[in-house]
């Protein structure tokens, strides 16, 4: 198999399913939904996930991840309705997994599924309530694979942020984030954080320095394009 062939991986991955049985063939299938997906094959990203949940599997964690899977597919849709179809299976996650904080990844999880309730929220009010409640149950938690959405979420909080113009409080976030990254071993999320904080800090220097035009299209925190940046929107969830 070509390591360099993300639908090779995605693939092996639907093949290595064949040999398992019960839960584990089904976790399986979903990763290797997630894999099809991040190749760019939804049409069989969708179909893995449907074939899935039609087995109407009673476990929890089955049930959580063909949510998440599906949400986090139809939220890269190139189409302006997107965010808002994923709102369902994104609130259809966080609700399965709301009674099973302390039970690892279950935990985890509802984590990720509150971190793409933010993305999908309306308003920024929605999204900073999202956010904050995902970061306050990874902060209290006491299993690793939640603790370690911290970073990320931190991350998503400061983009909040600078959208709003708070660049102080962006900027503390974005610190935060870089300690937290290093504390799990996020790499990814660290790099994220410190490029995103060497822009929050060009443009408080140039407000500093009375050079802030309003004539001028300042950096904006978007969220990463998806299919560019796979790792930093999922990032901890592969398991």
């Amino acid at each position: 198999m070509d390591q360099n062939d993300p639908h090779a991986c995605a693939a092996a991955i639907e093949d290595a399913a064949k040999a398992m049985q019960g839960p584990e063939r089904l976790l399986t299938l979903t990763q290797a939904a997630r894999a099809f997906g991040e190749a760019g094959d939804r049409a069989r990203a969708h179909e893995l996930l449907d074939r899935v949940a039609g087995e109407q599997s009673p476990d929890i964690e089955v049930q959580a991840r063909v949510a998440l899977e599906r949400a986090w597919l139809v939220v890269d849709e190139p189409d302006d309705t997107a965010v808002d179809r994923a709102a369902d299976p994104a609130r259809q996650a966080a609700g399965i997994t709301a009674s099973q904080l302390d039970h690892s990844p279950l935990g985890s999880l509802h984590v990720e599924a509150l971190r793409l309730r933010a993305r999908c929220a309306d308003t920024a009010d929605e999204r900073i309530a999202s956010l904050r409640k995902a970061i306050a149950l990874a902060e209290s938690s006491k299993a690793p694979d939640t603790r370690a959405w911290r970073a990320r979420l931190l991350i998503d909080l400061a983009r909040v942020d600078q959208e709003a113009d708070k660049l102080g409080l962006a900027r503390q976030r974005l610190q935060e984030a870089i300690s937290a990254a290093r504390e799990t071993g996020d790499q990814a999320a660290e790099q994220e954080a410190t490029e995103l904080l060497g822009l929050v800090e060009r443009e408080v220097t140039e407000r500093e320095q009375g050079m802030d035009d309003p004539t001028v299209v300042r950096p904006r925190f978007v969220f990463p394009d998806e299919d560019s940046a796979h790792a930093p929107r999922r990032g901890l969830s592969a398991n």
